[in-house]
């Protein structure tokens, strides 16, 4: 198992999507990794989510997970915090919200579904900055290995052979969250001004 950048996947549908960034069991006959990450910034949660779900349903039972970062609110109000990211003195954050989207299995490892045929998912939110950028230093994204393991290795092995993996669990704190996050906001601020003319920028 290893993790992959952008990864353009094609699926039965004639579909392509890519994913910002993934996790793939390293088999020949997984085509798509079970736990995909999907960031958002100039897109809503709405949307947010709606990538989720298309994934889910069109890997057909391979991707089982979609953890979503959404810094949609931020880029909102980005225009107002962007001179001050980076300031060591005052450190300037917006909303940050993390979702996890996953596929249900019944405990043969078969995907199951809704009344209109649609996979059924279940949705867990973490709250890291609410919407005046405050950090709330308790929260903490929770992931299992099993998020990570494929329905088919699950059905494979059946459920008495893959339980133990929910025990397995992978936390990521506010701290951790908040360091990709500060990053990620520089990143963003440097990418802005080598975007700008060179006539507007403030040396």
């Amino acid at each position: 198992m290893g993790a992959i950048g952008c990864q353009k996947m094609e699926f039965e549908s004639n579909k392509t999507l890519r994913g910002d960034c993934s996790f793939e069991y390293e088999e020949d006959q997984y085509t798509h990794p079970p736990l995909i990450f999907e960031i958002a910034w100039s897109q809503s949660t709405d949307e947010l989510e709606e990538r989720a779900t298309e994934l889910i349903e069109e890997g057909i039972g391979q991707i089982r997970t979609v953890v979503g970062l959404d810094f949609s609110k931020t880029h909102r109000i980005w225009d107002t915090i962007r001179d001050e990211v980076g300031n060591k003195l005052v450190t300037k954050r917006g909303p940050f919200t993390a979702f996890v989207w996953r596929a249900v299995f019944d405990r043969n490892g078969e995907q199951v579904s809704d009344a209109d045929g649609r996979p059924r998912i279940r949705k867990s939110n973490y709250i890291f900055c609410d919407d005046d950028g405050n950090a709330d230093l308790s929260e903490r994204l929770q992931l299992s290995l099993r998020d990570f393991v494929p329905a088919r290795v699950i059905k494979a092995e059946q459920w008495d052979g893959v339980k133990d993996l929910d025990d397995a669990k992978l936390e990521l704190d506010t701290t951790t969250m908040l360091g990709y996050l500060d990053e990620a906001l520089k990143r963003q601020k440097r990418e802005d001004e080598n975007n700008q003319p060179k006539k507007d920028r403030v040396d």
